[in-house]
């Protein structure tokens, strides 16, 4: 019994001494002390403050660096329009003086022609009063008397005359009259050479206005374009991407902004169509089912020889042309100048956003070579060639390509 008890003892003193071995082993890992902030193995408080400060500041470096963008393309736009708007009055003042010119020329040949009338109805005139004089002196009433054919002689004298007296009436009435006229018909010259010098120095005016226009934004397209592309090299770093997937990535929401706001305008012009439609059927009872100057080069008067030449240097040949014509007749008129009030579109190719032309030349606002050469070039890698982008453009409604 002794040695069981014995040994009974002897196990629960070996339990208890594990038992102390155990706590031991454990007790002191779990009141071990947190490690300091900056050792451990995770971020610590100040570590992720520190971070969604870099995060916030990022985020508004981004929004500064977007911001610049858009502020110099929207300066831009307004360069576009401003142009656009005096190349158009231009266009018109020319039209104006084109008309005035044809009217005062017309006028001259008038007057012209009125003064010979005149001069002629004066002659016969003086024709008719010299004769009457020759019949009259020196004294053909006594010559008439004596001669042997007496009475018969005087009345034969009376009524020659009568017949000459009529006749230098009616012609003095026609002098008369062709005075009156002529004289109106100067006048009317006058007015219209008036007219004249008026849109003459109208589309002097405005020439002047289109070439400082001109001169002006070839310096801040310049000088915003370098804005843009500052803007661009930022977001790009800021995005850790390139500058070219940046670029193309702000030349595309531009584009999408753009072609929606041109969406939005072709549905309420529907629309506003359908309610005019409407308004006459309910009305009526029955349904019923868009210049030229001395100032201007010869490209911008007349791009199309310059896109022709062109066209072979991308690989169109000449069946091409047609389609070619087609498309850009129905984009912008071959207008250097044109903008579309909606999506603001620019150019004989309506690029946009505008600025795109840039990657040919600087001068993309007002030359039209430049810009021809960057829409053959879009052309070309998107579509292949003009026919298929006349066909896609046909395709669309709102038209586009």
């Amino acid at each position: 019994m002794a040695s069981s008890r014995c040994g009974i003892g002897s196990a629960l003193v070996v339990l208890f001494a594990a038992g102390m071995l155990a706590g031991a082993s454990v007790t002191p890992a779990l009141a071990a002390p947190r490690p300091s902030p900056g050792h451990g193995v995770f971020p610590s408080q100040h570590e992720v403050e520190a971070a969604k400060a870099r995060a916030v500041a990022a985020a508004a470096e981004v929004r500064a660096a977007q911001a610049r963008f858009d502020a110099a393309s929207a300066q831009l736009v307004a360069i576009e329009q401003s142009l656009s708007v005096a190349v158009a009055a231009y266009g018109e003042a020319q039209d104006r003086l084109a008309g005035a010119t044809a009217r005062a020329s017309q006028a001259a040949d008038l007057t012209a022609a009125a003064t010979q009338r005149a001069e002629a109805a004066e002659r016969v005139v003086r024709r008719s009063a010299a004769l009457v004089y020759e019949q009259a002196t020196p004294n053909p009433m006594l010559e008439a008397f004596l001669s042997s054919g007496g009475p018969q002689d005087l009345a034969d004298l009376d009524t020659g005359l009568t017949a000459i007296s009529a006749r230098q009436v009616d012609a003095y009435a026609t002098a008369s009259s062709s005075a009156n006229e002529a004289a109106a018909d100067r006048a009317l010259a006058d007015r219209a050479r008036v007219q004249q010098a008026d849109a003459t120095a109208v589309a002097h005016r405005d020439e002047q206005d289109v070439q400082a226009k001109a001169m002006a934004s070839e310096h801040e397209v310049a000088e915003l374009t370098a804005q843009q592309d500052a803007a661009v090299a930022m977001l790009a770093k800021l995005r850790r991407t390139s500058a070219a997937v940046e670029k193309s990535r702000q030349e595309g929401l531009a584009a999408e902004a753009a072609r929606r706001a041109e969406a939005a305008r072709a549905a309420a012009a529907d629309r506003a169509a359908r309610a005019r439609a409407a308004t006459r059927a309910r009305s009526s009872g029955h349904l019923y089912a868009s210049g030229g100057g001395a100032g201007l080069t010869a490209a911008q008067l007349n791009p199309k020889p310059v896109a022709r030449s062109l066209m072979g240097s991308y690989g169109f040949g000449a069946s091409q042309w047609g389609c070619l014509d087609s498309l850009w007749t129905g984009e912008s008129g071959w207008n250097w100048s044109a903008r579309n009030p909606s999506s603001g579109a620019y150019g004989i190719p309506q690029a946009l956003p505008a600025y795109k032309m840039g990657s040919v030349a600087g001068d993309w606002l007002v030359d039209p070579t430049t810009q021809l050469v960057w829409g053959l070039g879009y052309i070309r890698s998107a579509y292949g060639s003009p026919c298929v982008a006349w066909s896609t453009w046909l395709s669309r409604s709102p038209h586009w390509y």
